[in-house]
């Protein structure tokens, strides 16, 4: 960005401007530009679904493609699938996998962005079939809803999960996302599904809370008396 002062021209970075804007007392007017998205809610499974694709570069320098199918409302990872470009063939795979293997007895919304792996001929093709019930929407187009729910995902994926493990190719990844989706679709519980892991959300899996608490402070109790017998004698 440029302040320009008769014929020379002072160069400066964005935050610099908006510092000395405030310290100038300047009042900014409201932005025309600046949108404001709700979250999607939802309330079962298979009420919406969503896709993205997110990329990942190994340290071959290689760029790696992951496509992810996902439930909204449990997190539960559908489908996956590595490849070596954005992919719409790979994504209508994904929906049609994913729909014949669960069988959602109601009609399903599949959200996305707009990007051309998501919106071809290839995947409208599979969602005009007789026997498919899927109606898609573009986020931000269709409804006013954004797809952060799969984008939030695929950045938990990328920063927890693959990117502090250094991974060298592209047979190394694939090894590496079997574990990792595992781990985070059956493992791993959320305290946004109510302390349950996605794989038990989407299944309708209900827990004892009360059970649950009072395991918590057994184990507490144990970990006490463990510490009291394991002093080191000195102190």
């Amino acid at each position: 960005m440029y302040f320009e002062h008769l014929d020379n021209k002072i160069q400066f970075s964005l935050n610099t401007w908006y510092k000395y804007v405030n310290l100038l007392g300047f009042q900014s007017g409201k932005s025309e530009f600046k949108k404001k998205y709700d979250s999607l809610i939802t309330t079962r499974p298979n009420e919406f679904w969503c896709a993205d694709v997110t990329v990942f570069k190994t340290l071959d320098g290689v760029k790696h493609y992951i496509h992810v199918l996902m439930d909204h409302y449990s997190k539960h990872v559908l489908g996956y699938a590595v490849m070596d470009s954005p992919s719409g063939l790979t994504i209508k795979n994904l929906l049609q996998n994913a729909y014949f293997q669960y069988n959602p007895p109601n009609k399903v919304n599949f959200l996305t962005d707009g990007g051309t792996e998501n919106v071809n001929h290839t995947v409208k093709k599979f969602l005009n079939l007789d026997d498919v019930n899927i109606l898609q929407l573009i986020a931000q187009k269709d409804i006013k809803f954004s797809n952060s729910q799969i984008e939030a995902f695929n950045k938990v994926l990328k920063h927890q999960f693959i990117l502090p493990k250094n991974i060298a190719n592209r047979q190394e990844l694939d090894i590496i996302l079997e574990t990792d989706f595992y781990t985070y679709g059956h493992i791993r519980p959320q305290s946004a599904l109510k302390g349950r892991t996605p794989h038990q959300a989407y299944n309708g899996v209900e827990l004892d809370y009360a059970q649950i608490s009072q395991n918590r402070q057994n184990q507490r109790k144990i970990r006490l008396e463990k510490n009291q017998k394991g002093g080191c004698g000195v102190c």
